[in-house]
């Protein structure tokens, strides 16, 4: 029974780390491939608590005239640095194909310092967030993670999977399939499967695409604040 049950621990430990490597591996290193949403990382608390610092949104392209008021969008503001932002529409200024918009985080006092026209007919529009993920892509590139995950991890794999063949062997020598005769001489090996193959997870393309976000322009729209180029 405790060798039972010792297979059935290391079976599942192998079988969920192994899932999720791979679930993340498709849905930031692969899935973006497809062109049908971006993964991108939320560097500050803005969106708070919708979507923490180190949050991962993963956003999806859309008609620009689609955009409503309360859509949260990724864009690069047309003011400053041009930085990527991912904040919550919350006036449309001007509707159609090129909207202005004035764009807030959630947990801000007060709209942007600016509005901004989108051009180009497309955006990128959120349609979900995992909390804290950016954090963990972001250790995943550590020099000690990555040294780790290239010689340790293909190690452990190893070992559980000799464990696995070493804990098989006895109880199917124990225990002969029904109806067969006892033979003599030496035992025949049985086939015990062959293991399944997991990534190091350094070597998989983490790092979130940055979004291709939708440039604008600036127009001016309050006395609130001073008029600052694009």
């Amino acid at each position: 029974m405790v060798n039972r049950a010792a297979r059935l621990a290391v079976r599942l430990i192998g079988v969920t780390a192994t899932a999720a490597v791979a679930t993340l591996f498709l849905a930031v290193g692969v899935g973006p491939l497809t062109g049908r949403y971006l993964p991108y990382t939320v560097l500050t608390s803005s969106m708070s608590p919708t979507m923490p610092a180190g949050s991962v949104a993963f956003v999806v392209p859309v008609d620009a005239e689609d955009l409503r008021v309360g859509d949260v969008i990724t864009y690069r503001i047309p003011v400053e640095d041009r930085r990527v932002v991912t904040h919550r529409i919350v006036e449309i200024v001007e509707p159609g194909p090129e909207p202005t918009i004035v764009t807030k985080g959630d947990a801000n006092d007060a709209p942007d310092a600016w509005s901004a026209k989108l051009v180009g007919g497309e955006a990128w529009r959120a349609v979900g967030a995992v909390p804290y993920l950016g954090f963990a892509l972001r250790a995943l590139r550590h020099p000690t993670v990555i040294t780790i995950s290239r010689t340790v991890l293909p190690a452990l794999t190893a070992v559980v999977w000799l464990a696995n063949i070493w804990w098989r062997r006895p109880h199917q020598a124990d225990c002969p399939a029904p109806g067969s005769r006892p033979t003599t001489g030496p035992p025949t090996s049985t086939p015990v499967g062959v293991p399944v193959a997991t990534l190091p997870a350094a070597d998989l393309p983490l790092v979130p695409a940055r979004p291709r976000p939708i440039p604008a322009t600036f127009t001016a729209r309050t006395p609130l604040h001073d008029p600052v180029g694009a």
